[in-house]
């Protein structure tokens, strides 16, 4: 489909016409392509495809083409390690049937998070490992290669894809918070409880404590540290997405503190220009706006904390709306999330005056215009969550509405993680087998590829951090 590229005139074409005619035109070459046998093809023209989507105002568009992309690699076996071991495979070609698969994986688990839905195919049905931390130059010249790379070629160092590999990582985190969160059983066995949510945590604060030496230093855009960071504190909404039950000082905490420094860091990326315009992230920068409206909502201002009342929030808000109303310039589909918002910013309020408690609940003018937009909005933000969120501060009164006490959750920054009471580490492995194999103890994140049945399936050399081997794969090319 690149090669549509060639022969497109540019002069006086506009960016999205450009995209169109370009998509169009690599449209035409589908049937070809899915003419040829070669499965890793196809999966790639779907990744493509998935890629076009991202940058269009559909929601549906955006799931489907994600759930095909992944369906690919599974027909291909992408996800399989068997198929790699093929002696006649060549280097160039199993570290293209692993990047094809791990760029799937980071797409439909961005997805799966943006909307909260399942995940296209669960980490439970992987085997395949990682691509390896290579620079595609050094691919090329280890082809010819019989022999193993030596241990100091092998050490933990920064490439063209350390940063991939690192936000592929953090996904990889996402995604066993999201398969607990799917379960059918969550409400009854993990919602209320702290303990799995504290192991998660640490498992969040090893990723990020090795953020900065494997993102790239020169890097802008999607590399950065910057960037590849924010999805720290969207795990961290993930884990505490904010509820009337659960709302406490920690919850709150937690929340305000990540939506905060995601706004702040989203419009730095966003105002320079670095960064494309993506479908999800509008979605993501209208769920985290809500999210800080909610606990503003659901927290009386008399009971927030110092570092709540911060004026960082009322710019953080501000900056939420500055970005709505950006990307409704690109997107006029996005209208009704950048009006909601704003009729939810003036009416909730941010900080203590003497007149927080003269109103019950946001106007009845402003309730009616957002019940209004409901039908298209739930369309389009499909995220029951944020739909939630966003139809409780709609249709009720403030919790704290004439007097009344707010009795939240007791989670607490003092608990600590305790495995005799967290769900993911009770027992054995026979006693955990209904639930995702996190397989976190030891701080390996990923799981035993290679079959093996105790928990140390990663060989680590000397002085390397488990977290980020140095070829993150099998050197026995």
């Amino acid at each position: 489909m690149k090669v549509s590229q060639v022969g497109v005139p540019s002069n006086h074409i506009t960016p999205p016409l450009k995209s169109q005619a370009l998509y169009s035109s690599a449209a035409s070459s589908l049937d070809a392509v899915f003419a040829c046998l070669d499965p890793v093809l196809h999966a790639q023209a779907y990744l493509l495809c998935t890629l076009h989507a991202l940058h269009s105002p559909s929601s549906q568009t955006v799931l489907t083409m994600i759930s095909a992309a992944v369906r690919c690699c599974v027909i291909a076996q992408l996800h399989l390690s068997a198929v790699e071991h093929q002696p006649q495979e060549l280097l160039c070609e199993r570290q293209i049937r692993r990047r094809v698969f791990w760029s799937a994986y980071a797409i439909d688990r961005l997805v799966s998070w943006v909307y909260h839905v399942p995940c296209s195919l669960v980490d439970e049905d992987i085997q395949v490992e990682p691509f390896a931390n290579m620079n595609d130059d050094e691919i090329k010249e280890w082809q010819a290669r019989a022999d193993r790379p030596d241990l100091d070629e092998s050490t933990p160092r920064r490439t063209q894809v350390s940063s991939a590999l690192h936000l592929i990582r953090g996904r990889r985190i996402q995604s066993r918070i999201l398969s607990i969160m799917m379960r059918a059983d969550y409400d009854q066995r993990f919602a209320g409880s702290h303990q799995w949510r504290l192991h998660m945590l640490e498992v969040l604060n090893d990723w990020k404590a090795q953020l900065e030496p494997h993102s790239d230093p020169l890097s802008k855009g999607y590399t950065s540290e910057g960037w590849v960071g924010m999805l720290y504190n969207y795990t961290v909404l993930l884990l505490y997405r904010p509820t009337k039950a659960n709302m406490s000082g920690l919850v709150m905490e937690h929340c305000i503190r990540a939506c905060t420094d995601i706004a702040l860091t989203f419009w730095k990326y966003l105002k320079s220009r670095q960064t494309a315009q993506l479908w999800p992230g509008l979605l993501s920068q209208f769920g985290i706006g809500i999210t800080l409206l909610y606990c503003l909502w659901v927290m009386p201002p008399s009971h927030r904390s110092v570092e709540i009342q911060s004026p960082k929030i009322g710019t953080a808000i501000r900056t939420c709306s500055v970005i709505l109303a950006v990307l409704s310039e690109r997107w006029t589909e996005a209208e009704p999330l950048r009006d909601i918002f704003d009729l939810l910013a003036d009416s909730i309020p941010v900080y203590w005056s003497p007149d927080n408690g003269e109103a019950s609940r946001i106007s009845a003018s402003s309730a009616d215009t957002i019940q209004g937009y409901l039908p298209r909005v739930t369309a389009i933000v499909i995220n029951k969550d944020i739909m939630r969120m966003l139809i409780e501060m709609t249709t009720e009164d403030y919790p704290w509405a004439a007097g009344r006490p707010v009795n939240g959750g007791n989670w607490s920054s003092s608990d600590v993680h305790n495995a005799h009471e967290c769900p993911l580490c009770w027992g054995t492995r026979a006693d955990r087998a209904d639930l995702p194999s996190v397989g976190f103890d030891a701080g390996i994140l990923w799981p035993g590829f290679d079959h093996r049945t105790d928990d140390d399936s990663f060989a680590v050399f000397a002085e390397e951090s488990p977290l980020f081997p140095g070829l993150l794969g099998s050197i026995e090319f």
